[in-house]
C-alpha cells in the first residue's frame, strides 16, 4: 500500500504482496525492486513534499534487513516497519518489529503501522518505535468495549445494567464525567449512536493519556518500571 500525506510516504506489504500505487507484484524480490524504483523516483522528484518513508514486510526476515539498509541509505527523514499485525502470533509480530527497527537510524522517527493494543505499544516502544496508528479505540467503541487503566470493560454486558459508576471511576473524559455505565450500556443496546460516540470519546482520551504517561516515563528515565507496572495492570479485562 502506498499512502500519501503531508509528510510521509509509506511502502507496505502483506505476506509478500506489494502494492505500490498501481503496481501489484507477487513475490518479495520483485516487490523490493519495485519499491526501490519507486523510492528513488520520489526522492528525485517529490522530496520537498514527501520527505519520509519506508516499509518492508517483516514476514520475509531474511530479506527485510537488506531492503531496510537499501532504503536507509537513501536518507529519508523518517522510517517505518510494516507487514505485521495481520493475524500472526504475538512472538512473530514482536520479532518482525525487532528485526525492522534494528536496521533503522536512531536519530530519525520510526513508525509502526496498524499496531494498537496497549501491551504491544509498550513492547514496541521499548524496541525503539516512536509512532503508531490503529483503529482499536474506535473499533472497540463500536463493539461496546472501553479501555481502562486495568484492561477492557465490555460495557454492553448485562452486569452493567444497573451500574451507576462511570466507565472508569476517577477519569476526566466527558463520558466519565457525565454518564454512568448503565446509561452508556442502554444507548449501545438500543443502537443509539450516542453510545458509540461516548465510548469513542472515552477510548481516544484513554489512549491520549496513555501516550502522555509514556512520554513522561521516557523523559524521566523510568520507562522500564512504567512498562512492567502497566503490563501487570492490563492483565485484568472486565473488572
Amino acid at each position: 500500500m502506498c499512502i500519501f500525506s503531508n509528510a510521509l510516504l509509506i511502502f507496505s506489504s502483506v505476506h509478500g504482496v506489494f502494492n505500490l500505487g498501481f503496481v501489484g507484484v507477487r513475490n518479495c524480490s520483485e516487490g523490493r525492486r519495485f519499491a526501490r524504483w519507486w523510492a528513488q523516483r520520489l526522492l528525485k522528484y517529490c522530496h520537498d513534499d514527501l520527505p519520509a518513508g519506508l516499509f518492508t514486510d517483516q514476514k520475509w526476515v531474511n530479506l527485510a534487513p537488506c531492503f531496510s539498509r537499501e532504503l536507509v541509505a537513501m536518507d529519508f527523514d523518517g522510517y517505518a516497519v510494516g507487514g505485521v499485525s495481520v493475524g500472526e502470533p504475538e512472538d512473530v509480530l514482536l520479532a518482525g518489529v525487532r528485526d525492522g527497527v534494528a536496521e533503522l537510524p536512531e536519530g530519525k522517527p520510526r513508525y509502526l503501522m496498524g499496531v494498537g493494543r496497549m501491551d504491544q505499544l509498550l513492547k514496541a516502544i521499548a524496541m525503539g518505535i516512536d509512532m503508531f496508528d490503529c483503529v482499536m479505540p474506535t473499533r472497540y467503541a463500536r463493539n461496546g468495549s472501553a479501555f481502562t487503566r486495568s484492561g477492557k470493560v465490555a460495557v454492553k454486558a448485562g452486569r452493567y445494567r444497573l451500574d451507576t459508576r462511570p466507565v472508569e471511576p476517577g477519569w476526566e473524559c466527558l463520558t466519565c464525567r457525565s454518564f454512568s455505565r448503565a446509561y452508556v450500556r442502554h444507548l449501545l443496546n438500543v443502537n443509539e449512536i450516542l453510545g458509540v460516540r461516548l465510548l469513542t470519546l472515552h477510548n481516544i482520551h484513554r489512549y491520549m493519556e496513555f501516550m502522555k504517561d509514556i512520554r513522561a516515563a521516557l523523559a524521566e528515565g523510568t520507562y522500564q518500571a512504567f512498562m512492567r507496572d502497566a503490563l501487570k495492570r492490563q492483565q485484568g479485562d472486565d473488572e
